[in-house]
């Protein structure tokens, strides 16, 4: 169902965004189901005392105060791939976004800047096109140009390493506005609902 898709969708881009920027050398955060890291460095670095009092976001905050660029690598290839099993519900999935978003306000400055900037430019993107396409003989250029991306994000997305894809690359153009609107909703949640455990 829709749900699925854009649990997967969720999943995929914010994939793209911590190893893409990983590769970039601003290693951000990582999954707790597929990082490793070696006992030592975790010691050296005060393991999770710093962060024991957060109810989640230990994998992420572990690596947003602690990794470093030159020692940080990347497995992305299919059968280094951990699987979870999706939330089946609305209600759940997006009580567990809210938790796993708690952890992001604890972010270093300089990773909630980057965050903010690229989130922002997805947002100014649509908002661009909207006002673009209020003048009438502006049309076929906002259609152009949203054409444009849109083929340049499928084409990005179709050349990564991942499990059944072909639904999200065309259910895209959808999935994209979404995970907009998700984001949108997601940010004041995070900041403003205290995450509780079951």
């Amino acid at each position: 169902g829709f749900l699925n898709l854009l649990i997967r969708f969720e999943t995929w881009m914010t994939a793209i965004l911590y190893i893409g920027l990983a590769k970039l050398g601003l290693p951000y955060m990582a999954v707790g189901r597929s990082l490793g890291y070696r006992k030592s460095w975790f010691e050296a670095v005060g393991g999770f005392k710093d962060i024991a009092h957060r109810l989640s976001g230990d994998d992420d905050l572990l690596v947003n105060r602690h990794a470093n660029p030159r020692k940080t690598g990347l497995l992305t290839a299919l059968e280094t791939q951990v699987l979870s099993l999706p939330k089946t519900t609305w209600k759940a999935w997006m009580r567990q976004k809210i938790r796993h978003g708690s952890a992001g306000t604890a972010y270093k400055p300089s990773s909630m800047l980057i965050l903010s900037v690229i989130h922002g430019l997805h947002l100014i993107f649509y908002l661009s096109l909207i006002v673009v396409l209020c003048v009438q003989p502006a049309f076929g250029w906002a259609l152009m140009i949203y054409l444009l991306r849109t083929a340049a994000m499928i084409a990005i997305l179709a050349s990564l390493p991942w499990r059944n894809k072909v639904a999200l690359l065309v259910a895209f153009p959808l999935l994209d506005v979404a995970y907009l609107i998700y984001l949108a909703l997601l940010a004041p949640a995070a900041a403003l609902i205290q995450p509780k455990w079951n």
